[in-house]
């Protein structure tokens, strides 16, 4: 069955039900053919032709998601301080990286696979060997981290609970920081990697050029307080889920709103695009994955 076959029998459930509790985090493969969502009823979900499949032995919440480079393999970040990685065409548990200091708020894949970034609320960002064992790197910052991000070039990007973006290498030495503001709760690269958007708090959605950490020039982000922050595959559009239920899609040049979907009936906590940038999936606290046109 081809990718795009696959994606649009998971897509043709506008709403995909199965978890108990809260949906905390959401993700698409790179061949479109599976999404991923995990919980804090103890579980992640894969999600392909109608159906789904329970990845189980979590120790609690599924705070965070994100599929390999090549898509063989899925990440999930927990409340109690563990990432599980797992075989998506199986849902075999390969590994479990122990080793962080607080629940794990987000995790990213270096762009060959090898290595796996981790944020967590204990104020670290560690760098992981994908098969486990001990941390390669490991940095503290001043305040709790929210996201960890990698571009393509292999750029990681923290961002604190305070608003501070700090750039790294990917031996996580500090490169560069610039100021989100209070409230900061989700950031994303452009797919190009020269763009950086960041969200939450009372203030604006911000786009910030990699290269110089200034603000980019002509984009007058809106004022939406979002948990989930994604960029289209295209790099054109840009996806916020918010705590008053909306999915919100911008313009990545100017900040204007696209469009807002409004049948989650709870806070949206992240948002994901297919691949080909048609379909827009979002997980919300209302215990749903919902799938938009993109």
């Amino acid at each position: 069955m081809s990718a795009l076959v696959a994606l649009a029998l998971v897509a043709a459930q506008d709403t995909l039900t199965g978890h108990t509790r809260e949906v905390n985090c959401v993700a698409v493969s790179p061949d479109g053919k599976t999404v991923a969502s995990g919980s804090v009823d103890d579980t992640a979900r894969l999600w392909s032709d109608g159906g789904s499949k329970v990845l189980e032995g979590h120790d609690g919440d599924v705070t965070t998601l994100a599929f390999s480079p090549d898509g063989k393999l899925l990440a999930t970040g927990e409340m109690y301080k563990k990432i599980r990685v797992y075989e998506v065409a199986t849902g075999a548990l390969k590994t479990t990286i122990e080793g962080l200091d607080g629940r794990v708020t987000g995790v990213a894949w270096s762009p060959s696979g090898a290595t796996l970034y981790a944020s967590n609320i204990d104020r670290t960002i560690c760098a992981f060997e994908a098969n486990g064992g001990a941390p390669t790197a490991k940095v503290t910052l001043s305040y709790q981290v929210v996201g960890v991000a990698v571009s393509k070039d292999g750029t990681v990007a923290s961002l604190d609970d305070k608003g501070g973006v700090v750039l790294w290498s990917p031996k996580l030495e500090r490169k560069a920081a610039f100021e989100h503001g209070n409230g900061a709760r989700s950031l994303a690269f452009s797919p190009d990697g020269l763009r950086l958007v960041t969200s939450g708090g009372n203030g604006p959605l911000k786009l910030w050029d990699v290269s110089t950490g200034d603000a980019a020039a002509g984009f007058n982000g809106p004022a939406l307080d979002g948990l989930g922050v994604a960029f289209s595959p295209d790099g054109t559009k840009i996806a916020v889920g918010t705590f008053d239920n909306l999915v919100v899609v911008v313009d990545a040049a100017t900040g204007a709103i696209k469009a807002k979907h409004t049948k989650h009936e709870r806070v949206v906590t992240g948002v994901a695009w297919s691949p080909d940038g048609k379909r827009l999936y979002s997980s919300s606290m209302d215990m749903t994955v919902r799938s938009w046109p993109g």
